[in-house]
């Protein structure tokens, strides 16, 4: 099915996106190195009605879903990844920063699966 959205639509939601990421500057806290998650809801119907997707990495996991600008926290894959998270095989380049990160003292939220 083929969602046919207006410039309209995507100007507010674009407004959305732009608002939220001022309350929000980094992903990082970088008073506690930790990495920062919860996503931005632009779309709460398509983001309950269709598949999570993410990637795992010992004990860090990163899941987004369609209709959410970010990475979604424990509370929102509760709330959003009912149907189910496709794991995707996680590139190299990710495979660096995260180990980059980590030897750099940040934090990762750690895993709680569903």
């Amino acid at each position: 099915m083929a969602v046919r959205i207006t410039d309209d639509e995507t100007s507010k939601q674009e407004r959305k996106v732009q608002i939220s990421r001022q309350k929000m500057d980094v992903l990082f806290n970088l008073s506690e190195m930790e990495v920062e998650t919860g996503g931005i809801v632009v779309d709460e119907e398509v983001a309950r009605s269709t598949p999570c997707h993410g990637y795992k990495e010992d004990e860090t996991e990163l899941v987004w879903s369609p209709g959410i600008v970010g990475a979604l926290n424990e509370a929102e894959k509760v709330k959003y990844c009912q149907l189910r998270i496709d794991w995707k095989p996680i590139p190299e380049g990710l495979k660096r920063r995260w180990k980059a990160l980590r030897e750099a003292g940040v934090k990762f939220p750690k895993r709680k699966s569903l």
